[in-house]
Order: C-alpha cells, then sequence, then structure tokens
C-alpha cells in the first residue's frame, strides 16, 4: 500500500484488474438471468399455444390446417432448440460459465429466441386468418 502513496500508476492497474473480475461476474449474471427469462417466456408460450392449437385445429379448414400445424411444429421445434441450448449451458460448472462469459457473449441465445419470435409472429397472421 505504500508503494500506491507514490506512484498511483501502480493503484490503477490494481483497480483496472479488479474492475475486470467485476465485469465478469456482472456478465455471468446478466446472461444467466438472460437464458433464465427465455425459458420463462418459453413455458408461458407452450400453455397458450397448446390451447391455440386445440381451438383452431379442430375449426379450420383442411389447408389452413395443414398450414397452422407446420406452423406450431415449426414454433416448437424453435423452443426445443432453445431449451436444448439452455440445458447445456446449465450443466456446465459454474467457474466455467463465468469464464465463458467473459469470452463468449449471449448472442446464440437471442438467435434462438429471434427465431422462436418469427415462428410466433407467422402462427399469429395464421390464427388471425381462421
Amino acid at each position: 500500500m505504500q508503494q500506491c502513496k507514490y506512484d498511483p500508476a501502480h493503484a490503477a492497474l490494481s483497480w483496472a484488474g479488479v474492475r475486470f473480475l467485476l465485469q465478469i461476474a456482472r456478465n455471468a449474471i446478466a446472461d444467466f438471468n438472460f437464458v433464465i427469462e427465455g425459458a420463462e417466456m418459453i413455458s408461458r408460450m407452450i400453455s397458450r399455444y397448446a390451447i391455440y392449437g386445440d381451438l383452431y385445429l379442430c375449426r379450420a379448414s383442411y389447408q389452413a390446417k395443414d398450414e397452422l400445424q407446420a406452423c406450431l411444429v415449426q414454433l416448437y421445434a424453435a423452443m426445443l432448440g432453445y431449451l436444448s441450448h439452455a440445458q447445456k449451458y446449465y450443466q456446465q460448472r459454474s467457474y466455467k460459465r463465468i469464464i465463458k462469459s467473459a469470452l463468449i457473449t449471449k448472442d446464440a441465445f437471442e438467435v434462438l429466441l429471434e427465431s422462436i419470435r418469427i415462428s410466433e409472429t407467422s402462427l399469429d397472421r395464421y390464427t388471425t386468418v381462421i
């Protein structure tokens, strides 16, 4: 600590290291929360679109029924893709997730969520037509 009194560069360097470690921890927590929020969104969507399937598939015409089923399958496939990535993420040890959060961002999960949103929008268009 005597060194810091005479040379502030040493103190700045050590604080930069502490700040880097805090940033890694903050990124790890943000990634963890992002994945949980995506899984929570999917759990709501599964129950909602199960009801959609029951309501719209029984009263749709033959062609509309096929297209609606295809949209539902595409949506459920996108959800399963996200959930499988989330499972792989959570099966890692905590220290691995923390280290990876410094190097890898949550872009892979954002891409998966975007594909779910696109499928959801497509399905919602079909249900408004029926």
